[in-house]
């Protein structure tokens, strides 16, 4: 076998068996600030966290292991059975910010809706301030 049958050129190649799909369309939007702020602002009372569910949620858990498991005792003049009612309530108002929390975390607008409406703002004619 002789040495110059191995030599390849392994450029020449790659580029001969290299096939190139093109694929990057890309939408390009142009748009103020102003109308970003506005669509953000009408947006984003709607948008809820996955932390403040979870800040409720463990809350509500916590004051809930608090009552099955204490057994609340008279303090400070205080009676067992108010802090027992009060921990109660707390539960409940608790239990039941979680489920609004939960409600707004399900129905909490997408990225991409974020962004249609921001596209949507953005294509709006301006007022005119005359």
């Amino acid at each position: 076998m002789n040495p110059d049958d191995l030599h390849t050129n392994i450029g020449t190649n790659l580029i001969g068996n290299l096939e190139i799909t093109d694929n990057l369309k890309q939408e390009v939007v142009m748009t103020t600030r102003d109308k970003i702020k506005v669509a953000l602002h009408e947006m984003l009372p709607a948008y809820s966290s996955t932390g403040e569910l979870l800040a409720w949620l463990s809350l509500t858990a916590g004051l809930l292991v608090a009552l099955v498991t204490a057994d609340f005792k008279d303090v400070l003049g205080v009676p067992g059975d108010a802090i027992t009612g009060a921990f109660v309530l707390a539960t409940v108002a608790a239990g039941a910010w979680t489920v609004r929390e939960f409600v707004r975390w399900c129905s909490r607008p997408t990225l991409d809706q974020v962004a249609e409406r921001i596209i949507k703002d953005s294509t709006r004619p301006a007022r005119d301030t005359d």
